[in-house]
C-alpha cells in the first residue's frame, strides 16, 4: 500500500495529523504481523514505540553533532577526542 505524501511542501497547521493519517494503516499492518508472529498487541505497540523513541534520539543527536561540526568549520576550530 502506497504512503500518501504531505498536502503540501513547508510546514503548516495539523502536517503531524496528515503524517499520522498516511501512515496509520502501516502501522496496523505491522501490528498485525507481530501478533500472527506470536506477540501480543502491547508488546508490538511497546516495541514500536521503543523503536520510534530511538530513531527520534538518534536524530537529535546527528541534528547535534552536525551543529558542532559546522561551528568548528566556520571558527576554524578542530574537535578531537578526549581521552
Amino acid at each position: 500500500m502506497a504512503i500518501s505524501g504531505p498536502k503540501r511542501s513547508g510546514d503548516y497547521p495539523d502536517r503531524l495529523v496528515g503524517c499520522e493519517q498516511a501512515i496509520e494503516a502501516e502501522l496496523q499492518a505491522l501490528i498485525a504481523r507481530a501478533m500472527d508472529a506470536g506477540w501480543d498487541e502491547m508488546e508490538a505497540c511497546s516495541a514500536i514505540s521503543s523503536l520510534a523513541d530511538h530513531h527520534v534520539l538518534g536524530l537529535l543527536a546527528n541534528a547535534e553533532t552536525d551543529r558542532r561540526i559546522s561551528a568548528a568549520d566556520s571558527s576554524g576550530i578542530f574537535l578531537r577526542a578526549q581521552r
